[in-house]
């Protein structure tokens, strides 16, 4: 007994039994690999943005190694010109020198501070303390000697700072024009010195 069904009836089976194929192909393989897809297509996603952040921080990383490189040359360069107290006889010969450089004629140089390490320190470079030492340079030159003196002073290989500069005329003679008169200059000096602390 064959069942005989008119062509409609056929195709209609047909096309449900094609549904049904793909149906059940989609749910069984094609499902599964689209949900494999998506979590892979998730992951890489996620894994970008990891990626991109990572890239950010080791930029902000080389960014902060060179700045904070910067910052210690910087802090180096600034503590090489801040001598020690017991320096203080290399710090009057340069004084000295400049001095003489610039034409002046050092009559006396001297630190005024004679305990300066009773002294509150001014400010703290870690753990050591540095304070202010007033060196005293007495001269005699001309005007133009002793500015010249004073442009060099920032070129000196230590910070100096110039507290005060007396001119004295040695002579009242102002006969002769041609030539500058000569002075008598006493400048004083500070000069910030780190102080080692004694262990007691």
């Amino acid at each position: 007994m064959k069942l005989r069904m008119a062509p409609k009836q056929k195709l209609n089976v047909l096309v449900f039994a094609a549904l049904g194929f793909f149906l059940a192909f989609s749910l069984l393989v094609l499902f599964p690999k689209y949900r494999a897809v998506r979590k892979l297509v998730l992951e890489v996603r996620f894994a970008a943005a990891e990626n991109t952040a990572l890239e950010k921080q080791i930029l902000t990383s080389k960014k902060s190694g060179t700045r904070l490189e910067d910052i210690q040359k910087k802090l180096h360069d600034l503590q090489s010109r801040v001598p020690r107290y017991e320096d203080l006889p290399h710090v009057l010969d340069v004084a000295a020198s400049l001095a003489q450089a610039g034409g002046l004629k050092v009559i006396s140089l001297q630190a005024l501070d004679e305990q300066p390490a009773a002294q509150a320190p001014a400010f703290q470079d870690g753990p050591v303390p540095i304070r202010f030492v007033t060196v005293a340079l007495q001269s005699e030159g001309t005007f133009s000697d002793v500015g010249r003196y004073l442009e060099k002073l920032g070129e000196m290989p230590f910070y100096a700072v110039l507290q005060s500069v007396m001119l004295k005329n040695q002579s009242l003679d102002s006969g002769n024009g041609s030539k500058e008169p000569s002075l008598t200059a006493e400048l004083r000096i500070e000069v910030p010195m780190r102080f080692q602390q004694k262990n007691v």
